[in-house]
């Protein structure tokens, strides 16, 4: 279990929820910061907003990140483990 701000009935709201599975193309990321943008904001004002492939109740907030490295799928070994990096989430967390 890992701690998100998610999108729930009342706005953003801190929760546990399960660790994202990764595939054979991803990396798995520690994060150390997020930051909230305005898609972020907006999926919080509506629980059904939603914003490309992310939004709606439950979703995980927090599109925009920093963090480490802590495995990496065979595809993916080019973000080799403990390296640090800042990305954006383009697809909605499973």
């Amino acid at each position: 279990m890992m701690k998100a701000a998610v999108v729930g009935a009342h706005g953003l709201e801190v929760s546990s929820v399960p660790r994202p599975l990764m595939d054979a193309e991803q990396i798995l990321v520690q994060v150390h910061s997020s930051a909230l943008n305005r898609a972020d904001l907006a999926m919080a004002m509506a629980a059904g907003h939603r914003h490309g492939q992310a939004g709606g109740a439950g979703a995980v907030a927090g599109l925009e990140w920093a963090g480490e490295v802590v495995n990496a799928a065979p595809a993916a070994q080019a973000y080799m483990a403990a390296n640090q990096h800042f990305g954006k989430i383009l697809l909605a967390v499973r």
